[in-house]
């Protein structure tokens, strides 16, 4: 688990039936290294630019905002965070494709230009 630091954190509990749901919210990443000069733990910037392999992150990235979800009866936990999420993305292939884009393609069939996504393809805004 990641350092909270200084910047303030607002927390949330609610319980809905059987289920009890956490939230730990507040700031963005910041956006560049506040790592001290000689410091044994990196700062949440160096860590998300060491784990991501991506061309670009979202304009906004919450690295310490998390959700826990808590079944109470057997206390089974899952936790959805910033940073477990975005390692998911596909960094290697364009896989985005807008809604009807096959279609717009498909009419456009003797335009070469048009054929191909430029890379590295911000899909922050798709």
């Amino acid at each position: 688990m990641m350092n909270i630091g200084a910047r303030p954190l607002n927390e949330h509990t609610i319980e809905l039936g059987n289920w009890s749901l956490h939230v730990q919210q507040t700031h963005i990443l910041r956006s560049c290294c506040k790592c001290a000069a000689n410091a044994c733990t990196p700062c949440n910037f160096c860590v998300y630019d060491k784990t991501l392999h991506l061309p670009a992150w979202p304009e906004m990235t919450f690295d310490r905002n998390i959700l826990t979800l808590t079944h109470l009866s057997s206390g089974c936990k899952i936790q959805l965070n910033t940073l477990d999420a975005l390692k998911l993305v596909e960094d290697k292939q364009d896989v985005i494709k807008v809604a009807y884009s096959s279609e717009w393609l498909e009419r456009r069939q003797n335009n070469t230009d048009i054929t191909n996504t430029p890379k590295p393809f911000d899909w922050t805004f798709s």
